[in-house]
């Protein structure tokens, strides 16, 4: 039997935009914040992880992008390409499962500027709800998702004011709240995301099934 819920639990949420494996794991922790009948009594805060902070700012197709990752002098071989693409379509398949659009041959590119404007969101609430709507242009395929165009749209869709995000994109302001989170994440010991913190007790790292989520929610709310 689930406790009563209490005020407010905080859930950090180390991320990275492009990271498949994220998306994946904030739909599976929506579910087990569902099935634990917490709702509005958890506050879900995206913190910035960057995997790739030297990936340039032009969008580049994503195939193209792990292959010289993983690949080195290798990346332009029909091998490769064809290895990453069934990586691709394996994390595809987990997406579809729950219930998320996912374009393999999408467009990726540096996720700074996003970070940046997701610290801002989270400034006005609006933290969680800025993240999963930029995660799921991007995963969806949306031509230049992470550019100004794209950070711009997406801020429209969940509220955020634009004067703030054009002055966020015109600055390097927030640079130094992503910075911090990410030096808060090498202090914990994470090495790979998604990574959350319930109730800055309980981690979980990985994209982990529902219940693992759960367990750790529950215990949570026990120890409140």
């Amino acid at each position: 039997m689930t406790a009563s819920p209490i005020t407010r639990l905080r859930i950090d949420v180390w991320a990275d935009v492009v990271c498949p494996w994220c998306y994946v794991g904030a739909a599976r922790l929506a579910r087990a914040i569902e099935a634990e009948g917490l709702g509005d009594e958890v506050e879900v805060v995206p913190r910035a992880f960057e995997l790739d902070p030297d990936a340039p700012s032009e969008p580049r197709p994503i195939l193209e992008h792990l292959a010289h990752k993983v690949g080195g002098l290798l990346a332009d071989s029909s091998a490769m390409l064809d290895q990453v693409r069934a990586m691709e379509l394996g994390v595809r398949d987990l997406a579809v499962a729950e219930g998320l659009p996912f374009e393999p041959d999408r467009a990726t590119a540096n996720t700074h500027d996003a970070h940046r404007v997701t610290a801002l969101a989270v400034r006005h609430g609006l933290g969680s709800a800025f993240f999963d709507a930029l995660q799921r242009a991007h995963f969806a395929g949306r031509p230049d998702a992470l550019g100004r165009a794209g950070l711009l749209a997406v801020a429209d869709e969940v509220g955020l004011p634009a004067a703030e995000v054009e002055a966020v994109l015109d600055s390097t302001e927030h640079a130094d709240d992503v910075r911090r989170d990410q030096a808060e994440a090498a202090s914990l010991g994470v090495r790979g995301v998604p990574f959350v913190v319930v109730a800055g007790r309980y981690g979980v790292s990985g994209a982990r099934e529902v219940d693992l989520y759960r367990q750790a929610l529950a215990a949570a709310v026990a120890a409140s």
